[in-house]
């Protein structure tokens, strides 16, 4: 069911697209900061996923006492269907010239969207990316993720797609550090993968950035990611493991599909090594015994194809700078958990 509130004549320059569920504690101060905005130039548009607790009550009263002030849009969805899904329903209905999205648990800066228009009538750009926050209940943890330019940086598209499939440089695939220009989403239909459930940043951007013309990085924290004990993003179970491998299939795919793979392959090989680390430290960070860790383990080395690419593996950025001593590890494979966990946690 879409519940529209529309504001006279739509004269705005972007659309926040907010997909929540089961957020009903942490969305009032998400959707409070774009009261807070210094200038109300957007459209919002809220798609609640099937939430179960108390979360469409939140929404549905702040629509109805901000509704004079911002134009919204609100998808309330009866079956929870993922985040992916969710974005997609919403950007059905984008009018504006540039789209961003904004997650129930996090918020942005008082002048973000100025300073979005500012860009936007000073550039007008295909993509726009930014550093952000990261957020902490424990305020002391609290840090700015930013690119490793001193200054703002453009890129043409092959750039800009090796920076997602590296992420070395401090320019990462989170969706919500970005601002796009919705014409090039909706002439080419670019929309998340429903069928993954971490990672589907990853390849909407590589999407995105393969019909860009122009591109630039923004050395500026405008979006507050917040890192709490139950984010996504600490979520580690075994269902992970095989979407880090669907997600490298379908990067594999992607750049095979625009001819981009030779260019692009040792980037390629950098994003499937991080995944493997990443695989292996979701799974010891697991609430499980260390007899299920170690089976696993053993799982990715045989998902991942490990032994047969430990060269990839060995000559790579990732293995070379961050994890110079795993491979002698990979290359045993009589490797013992509790040295792998001593290693990546060290």
């Amino acid at each position: 069911m879409i519940n529209k509130i529309d504001n006279n004549i739509n004269k705005n320059i972007f659309t926040i697209i907010i997909p929540v569920y089961n957020d009903e504690k942490r969305i009032d101060r998400c959707l409070n900061s774009l009261l807070t905005q210094n200038k109300y130039n957007f459209d919002v548009i809220i798609v609640n996923d099937g939430s179960i607790d108390n979360t469409s009550t939140h929404i549905l009263k702040y629509i109805d006492k901000n509704s004079d002030k911002l134009n919204i849009k609100y998808i309330n969805k009866k079956i929870n269907a993922g985040v992916s899904k969710a974005r997609n329903d919403a950007l059905e209905l984008v009018k504006t010239k540039y789209v961003f999205f904004l997650d129930s648990d996090d918020y942005i800066n008082n002048e973000t969207t100025e300073i979005y228009e500012e860009l936007i009538n000073k550039q007008n750009l295909d993509l726009y990316s930014f550093n952000y926050n990261v957020v902490y209940s424990d305020i002391t943890k609290n840090c700015i993720y930013k690119s490793k330019y001193n200054s703002d940086k453009c890129f043409a598209s092959d750039e800009y797609i090796n920076e997602l499939l590296m992420q070395k440089n401090g320019i990462y695939a989170h969706c919500c550090t970005k601002l796009y220009k919705n014409e090039i989403i909706q002439k080419n239909n670019i929309r998340f993968e429903s069928d993954i459930s971490f990672m589907e940043d990853l390849i909407f951007n590589l999407k995105f950035a393969m019909l860009s013309k122009n591109i630039i990085h923004i050395n500026n924290s405008l979006y507050n990611y917040v890192q709490s004990d139950n984010s996504l993003s600490k979520s580690n179970n075994e269902k992970m493991i095989f979407n880090f491998k669907i997600v490298s299939d379908k990067v594999y795919e992607l750049l095979q599909e625009k001819n981009n793979i030779k260019k692009h392959i040792y980037e390629y090989e950098s994003m499937y090594n991080r995944l493997v680390i990443l695989a292996i430290i979701a799974v010891i960070k697991s609430d499980v015994s260390n007899d299920i860790k170690q089976k696993r383990i053993d799982n990715i080395f045989i998902i991942f194809d490990v032994k047969n690419k430990i060269k990839i593996l060995e000559d790579n950025y990732y293995f070379k700078e961050k994890f110079k001593n795993i491979t002698e590890i990979i290359k045993s494979y009589t490797y013992k958990l509790n040295d792998l966990i001593t290693f990546l946690n060290g």
